[in-house]
Formats: C-alpha cells, structure tokens, sequence
C-alpha cells in the first residue's frame, strides 16, 4: 500500500493505456485503434503524489472496462482506512463499477465526452 504520511483520503484515477510490443509475447494482439500488437494495460494512480497504486496487465483485444470492477475491489480492499474517490473516464462508465462503489460506500465520478449529436 502507498500513502503518504498523513494522508486520509484517496483519489483513484483509474484508466487504461495501449503498451506496443516488439516481437511475439506471449497474448499480444492487434489494436486497430493504435493500429499495433500490443497490450491493453488497467492502471491506478493516486491523484494526489500521481503513484501508480496498481496495474494489471491485459490483452489488447479486451474492452476497456474489461473486468475493472474486479481491479478496484481488490484496490477497495488495500484501501479500507482511507476516504476513498474514484474518478474514471467514459470507457469505464458501465453499472458494474457504479455498484462496486456503492456496495462500499465510495465516491465516484465519472468524466463523459460531449457527443455532439445528443
């Protein structure tokens, strides 16, 4: 677990990035978005010292919010003494994460683009 002295209060980013590989590892995959084999990496960070809490390396071909409330669960459970605020981007809006944050009580926001036709 990472805080800072004194801390009493988290706020998780939590997002995802593609990570280009070179050569043939094990489970990598073309992303036609970045147009690259790659992974597809779910990442945690403390918005307050910008520590990386967590990570969990994944395949490329995986949606975005692929099994992301499993992830925060298990950074839920690291992080139980501390005011907890989780922050996600559109691509991890989905009920799932709404609910794990419910069920323990934490704060969330979540960031959605403008679409424009709406």
């Amino acid at each position: 677990m990472i805080v800072q002295k004194g801390q009493s209060q988290i706020i998780i980013i939590l997002n995802s990035t593609h990570a280009n590989t070179f050569g043939q590892q094990e489970g990598i995959d073309f992303k036609t978005h970045y147009q690259t084999k790659g992974y597809h990496p779910l990442l945690a960070f403390d918005s307050f010292s910008g520590y990386l809490l967590e990570a969990k390396l994944r395949l490329c071909n995986k949606h975005t919010s692929k099994n992301a409330e499993e992830f925060l669960k298990s950074l839920f459970k690291q992080y139980t003494a501390l005011d907890l605020l989780v922050w996600v981007n559109s691509g991890l809006a989905k009920p799932e994460i709404y609910e794990a944050c419910k069920e323990t009580g934490t704060k969330f926001t979540i960031y959605l683009e403008a679409i424009p036709k709406l």
